[in-house]
């Protein structure tokens, strides 16, 4: 994901020629379904990947547990 930084690359392989920071919403997520959706299974499998590690970090935050009713870890776990 480290040539997703570079301007050409990030242009190349996403679509996307400003910053990720002023990309809107609708360009990242063209980005994401040209990813999700392409004949290439490298993209897929890195559209995967960026869902995963999304998913992963969203749900690791306490904060968003009563969302989707866990009541976290059991006591003493850490």
């Amino acid at each position: 994901f480290g040539l997703l930084v570079l301007a050409p690359a990030r242009f190349m392989l996403a679509g996307v020629g400003k910053p990720w920071r002023e990309a809107s919403v609708a360009e990242v997520g063209e980005f994401l379904q040209s990813w999700r959706a392409s004949r290439l299974n490298l993209l897929q499998t890195a559209y995967g990947a960026l869902h995963d590690l999304t998913f992963g970090a969203w749900y690791a935050r306490p904060e968003t547990w009563d969302a989707i009713g866990y009541p976290g870890p059991p006591k003493g776990y850490f």
